[in-house]
């Protein structure tokens, strides 16, 4: 194979990122999973956001939730606490309950509860606020048992939104909430039934811990508040955290399948193997990208890169991802390479589509 074949093959990468062939939601699918891994790290560039509630919800409100019979079985949240840690999200025995989960009438109560605590929001936020119209409207995140735990991210919505969360029930060792400030440093806040919070998840930092307490039961209702209901943005988290597993793997399946037939196209019919020595080039220099990643400082420059953190657990999952959708295995890592740099280096007006609201960078 003559060097000039790895010019095509970024040829290639580069026409499946400009003719949106491989986009899901107005955005490439690598991309997309790579923006969400980054989600779980803390990024200076975001000021938090949050406030204690001085006033609890009422005993009525917290009897009538706690009554609400309606379960579900088939939730993304209960397949693995290892999972969970790998690509972020919660894990419970018990899975969570959103808006659309709810019969009509369980809506209109809890929205008639929502309404009731939006005034005194608005007076801490200083704007005028109406209830979410996304299945996150209300939602029941219901913790039980010894591995259940919400990884520290940031939350994935439209950037005008405010969510707030209630603690109706607690029973064993139950954890508690955790924020971080400006400057990285964690805080841990343990709430008595009745108590709340207030706050903007997409700049705010936060997670549950777990206590390893089998018997522990840690029950929280929340309410997602807009300044404007007309703002959309879709995510892997606010798309797929009601669905059922078929449904993801059916969205997810199409995307996995389109750069692989081009790959394995490009390799029979334009490119073929890598000589020896490209091999150890390609190693070298993703080597080198990789160890810029990880130091690469993202609040260097506004207008550079997409300003969001990366780990090592992120580089792993991204090449892993790339390995399963491009073949052969050095096809891969040219990829890997080629999303790393343009994700460091390009301007940040070409990877931060105004339309998509990426809200990892908000």
């Amino acid at each position: 194979m003559e060097p000039i074949s790895i010019f095509y093959l970024v040829l290639l990468f580069i026409f499946i990122d400009i003719s949106k062939i491989n986009h899901l939601w107005n955005e490439n699918l690598h991309r997309r999973a790579l923006h969400h891994q980054q989600g779980i790290f803390f990024n200076p560039n975001k000021k938090p956001w949050i406030k204690f509630l001085k006033t609890k919800m009422n005993n009525e409100s917290i009897d009538y939730i706690n009554d609400i019979k309606i379960d579900k079985n088939d939730s993304i949240q209960t397949l693995s606490p290892l999972l969970s840690k790998i690509f972020g999200g919660n894990y419970s025995k018990k899975a969570t309950l959103y808006f659309n989960d709810f019969d009509e009438e369980t809506q209109k109560n809890l929205e008639d509860i929502g309404k009731a605590i939006k005034p005194q929001l608005e007076e801490l936020c200083g704007e005028k606020l109406e209830l979410g119209n996304s299945n996150f409207r209300c939602v029941l995140l219901r913790y039980e048992g010894a591995d259940s735990e919400f990884i520290p991210h940031y939350d994935t919505e439209p950037h005008n939104c405010y969510r707030t969360l209630f603690l109706i029930k607690k029973e064993g060792n139950v954890p508690p909430f955790i924020h971080y400030d400006e400057y990285g440093n964690p805080h841990k806040k343990y709430l008595d039934v009745g108590e709340g919070l207030f706050f903007k998840g997409t700049r705010t930092f936060h997670g549950v811990g777990n206590t390893g307490d089998e018997t522990m039961k840690r029950y929280m209702i929340g309410w997602q508040y807009s300044t404007d209901n007309s703002i959309k943005t879709k995510s892997l988290c606010n798309m797929f955290r009601g669905a059922s597993k078929m449904e993801i793997i059916t969205t997810l399946i199409p995307h996995f399948i389109i750069p692989l037939v081009l790959s394995v196209g490009f390799y029979n019919f334009i490119g073929g193997d890598f000589t020896k020595n490209q091999k150890h080039y390609i190693l070298s220099s993703s080597l080198i990208s990789s160890v810029i990643a990880l130091f690469f400082p993202v609040n260097a420059n506004q207008d550079i890169g997409t300003g969001l953190p990366f780990g090592l657990k992120t580089l792993i999952s991204l090449l892993v991802h790339c390995f399963i959708t491009i073949v052969p295995p050095y096809y891969a890592i040219v990829y890997y390479n080629y999303l790393l740099m343009t994700e460091m280096f390009l301007p940040r007006t070409m990877l931060v589509d105004s339309s998509i609201q990426m809200v990892g960078n908000a």
